[in-house]
């Protein structure tokens, strides 16, 4: 397969992410500012934050590393695994919604980033044909957060749970699917 092939099956998996995380968003947030587990400044932010998602891995130190690693004949050859360990320690760095980088920030806005880490599992739920709860817990071990934050996360978790959107979040992804392919020709 051609390099040019390699980052087009790249693009289309950034693409099919990031319209995953935008959807997670908009099904999330009506319930997040009715149950005041966020306020209008911090939905703005959001907002923000779930439109640039994951940019880095559109820049040079992350995109030919993610194309190789995953859309090459050479994915699994050690310089390919190299260069791709250092582009997901650079992406974990650029991108406080990953719980590497979040757990020693102490900006006020951290709670639009564990929001953000939120829309980010239930999107890769929905990619890995799990789902948010599942998701989150086959991954809370290696979650290293300080207390408030865990908390947070915690009570968001359980708002989303309770809630009437879960069993929309629970649902199959072909509709997601369905809607993905449609909007990307």
């Amino acid at each position: 397969m051609s390099v040019r092939c390699n980052q087009l099956l790249y693009f289309d998996h950034y693409m099919k992410h990031t319209y995953y995380v935008v959807l997670a968003w908009k099904e999330i947030r009506n319930l997040l500012m009715e149950q005041k587990l966020i306020g209008e400044e911090e939905f703005e932010k959001i907002n923000r934050l779930i439109i640039w998602h994951d940019h880095s891995k559109i820049g040079e130190e992350e995109w030919l590393p993610y194309a190789e690693r995953f859309y090459s004949n050479q994915g699994n050859e050690e310089s390919v695994k190299s260069e791709f360990r250092k582009a997901v320690s650079h992406h974990k760095k650029e991108n406080l919604h990953h719980f590497e980088s979040l757990k020693g920030y102490t900006g006020s806005d951290w709670k639009c980033y564990i929001i953000e880490m939120i829309c980010d599992y239930i999107a890769m739920g929905w990619e890995f044909g799990k789902y948010i709860f599942e998701y989150y817990e086959e991954n809370r071990e290696q979650i290293e957060l300080p207390p408030a934050y865990q908390e947070y996360l915690d009570q968001v978790l359980l708002a989303l749970r309770e809630s009437s959107i879960y069993s929309y979040l629970e649902e199959s992804l072909s509709q997601k699917r369905m809607t993905y392919l449609y909007y990307s020709g």
